[in-house]
């Protein structure tokens, strides 16, 4: 596993030196309907910021990109320490962008959306976007308004051409229902809004899966019950997934039970010398750095 981070700092693109800053303590949290999260550790003076705030950041694990998202935290922890947290790209997408009436640039729309009026006698009848409006129509017309800020601002959109819209269209199809009272936003952030309308599906969550900065960026609405399933066994290690040890939490009150588990961590034992002995011929001294011990082996101090 070797990762790679790259930041842009408004010149270009530049690969952040993990030697030079001591890059470390790296944690990738991914989660359903929260953005995931890309915390690490880099070595300089508490008051300086080696990536700038706001950055647009993406993560490979060799070829593979895991995360794209925008620096959110910068923690000074100690005089030459300075902590990390990123998240990823929808979300300033939820916290940034607001539901307008119509598509945003357009100087006439206002920060109030009115669907789905049943009764033609409302006061809100006139400002009606659109009539019997199934939930999936509410979303796509929702993130179709809010494209040129999606794309724009936050890199959490597709070039239209040729990749298509910032969701797929087939996970909206089974979100067909119609609201029965009227579905209003005022001054409501696409996170909130996006959230109450699946309100309505409790299975359904968001996940984001992030592609090449403008290409095929997707706000994916997934049904978890159909997610597919893997079986992990307790106190068996033959197997390539294994569970060092687990949690479980019992929550009553209009919570899910929580399960967390644990695997093993990728440990690697060296010694590293400092000053070389001119005075010695060892070869694990020319080297610098070698393994000094295989796991299992046992260690004798003298």
């Amino acid at each position: 596993m070797a990762l790679s981070l790259h930041y842009l700092d408004g010149t270009g693109w530049i690969e952040l030196d993990q030697a030079a800053y001591g890059f470390c303590m790296v944690k990738h949290q991914v989660s359903y309907s929260h953005p995931a999260s890309f915390s690490f550790r880099l070595h300089a003076p508490q008051h300086t910021r080696p990536i700038p705030d706001r950055a647009l950041c993406y993560v490979y694990n060799d070829s593979t990109l895991v995360f794209l998202g925008h620096v959110w935290e910068i923690k000074p922890t100690d005089s030459n320490v300075v902590d990390y947290v990123l998240y990823d790209v929808t979300m300033r997408a939820r916290n940034e962008i607001t539901i307008m009436s119509g598509p945003h640039g357009d100087p006439d729309v206002i920060p109030r959306r009115v669907d789905d009026v049943a009764n033609d006698n409302d006061d809100d009848f006139a400002f009606e976007n659109l009539h019997n409006a199934t939930i999936g129509n509410l979303i796509a017309d929702y993130m179709d308004n809010a494209y040129n800020e999606l794309f724009t601002n936050c890199a959490a959109a597709p070039l239209v051409s040729p990749y298509g819209d910032a969701y797929v269209s087939s996970d909206l199809t089974p979100l067909d229902f119609i609201p029965q009272d009227k579905v209003v936003s005022e001054s409501e952030l696409l996170g909130q809004a996006l959230e109450r309308l699946l309100s309505r599906y409790p299975a359904y969550r968001i996940i984001f899966t992030p592609d090449v900065v403008g290409t095929n960026n997707k706000w994916r609405f997934v049904n978890v019950k159909t997610a597919s399933q893997l079986t992990l066994t307790l106190n068996d290690f033959s197997g390539s997934k294994k569970v060092l040890s687990c949690q479980l939490n019992r929550v009553l009150d209009k919570r899910f039970t929580a399960f967390k588990i644990y695997g093993p961590q990728k440990v690697e034992a060296t010694v590293a010398y400092v000053n070389d002995d001119s005075g010695t011929t060892s070869s694990d001294e020319s080297v610098g750095i070698d393994e000094q011990w295989s796991s299992g082996e046992a260690i004798i101090f003298s």
